[in-house]
């Protein structure tokens, strides 16, 4: 009877543990793609100027930033 128990215990243990794996799988494939679309963003911003304009929450004046970038960011190579 207690054998019977662990082994129901052992089966249900192992199930989660799959299913576990599997939600882990299917996690890593999302953020795989969110890195992908992310990604590509980032890379068409870097062509292209990107102004913002903000408002001091102190004066009230309004400030304007402007970035500009021409390279991919990466690693550099030493």
């Amino acid at each position: 009877m207690a054998k019977d128990k662990n082994e129901d215990a052992l089966k249900d243990l192992k199930r989660d543990i799959e299913k576990t794996i599997t939600r882990l799988d299917l996690m890593d494939d999302r953020v795989d793609n969110l890195d992908s679309v992310v990604s590509a963003a980032v890379e068409r911003v870097m062509n292209q100027a990107l102004t913002m304009r903000c408002t001091c929450p102190s004066c009230g004046k309004e400030v304007e930033l402007g970035l500009v970038g021409m390279v991919k960011p990466g690693f550099s190579k030493r």
